[in-house]
């Protein structure tokens, strides 16, 4: 059996909505979900593959979310509206790693609500050595399964 890798899962969709560029950062946001419970998410992630399918992964699981590559870009995002959760890859390759994201968004007005996730080829010991950032942390590659049922349980009870 093949190991999981969320871009194969993906790989034979072709059903996906375009993505398309609304600045740089900012790589897509989808629509809430009609008629269904509109949890925002922010996901940071510097790997295009990862992130376009995590991303689909909680669409199909009626959540809104918006993708960055960037954590800066995520966090002016936060600024403007607190997301209800943020996931962010822990070894971003540019400017702001994910400690330091999550340090500044629970430092930010309505911070310290948000549900933070650490997504991180690390082991969890490690991540935690960093103090009580986030809420849980999750190894990659993720399944589907279990990133949905995190991220539902961390913002819907």
């Amino acid at each position: 059996m093949r190991p999981f890798t969320p871009a194969a899962a993906l790989s034979s969709r072709t059903d996906l909505p375009p993505r398309s560029l609304a600045s740089a950062g900012r790589l897509w946001h989808g629509p809430p979900p009609m008629g269904a419970h509109a949890d925002r998410i922010l996901l940071i992630d510097d790997e295009e593959d990862s992130r376009e399918a995590y991303a689909e992964f909680l669409r199909m699981n009626e959540f809104a979310v918006d993708e960055y590559s960037t954590a800066a870009d995520a966090l002016a995002a936060a600024a403007e509206t607190m997301p209800a959760a943020v996931i962010v890859d822990i070894s971003l390759k540019s400017g702001i790693d994910g400690y330091e994201a999550a340090r500044r968004l629970r430092a930010m007005p309505g911070g310290a609500r948000v549900r933070l996730i650490a997504m991180t080829g690390y082991s969890p010991a490690v991540v935690k050595q960093q103090g009580e950032l986030f809420d849980a942390i999750l190894t990659k590659p993720a399944g589907p399964d279990e990133l949905v049922a995190l991220v539902q349980r961390l913002t819907r009870g």
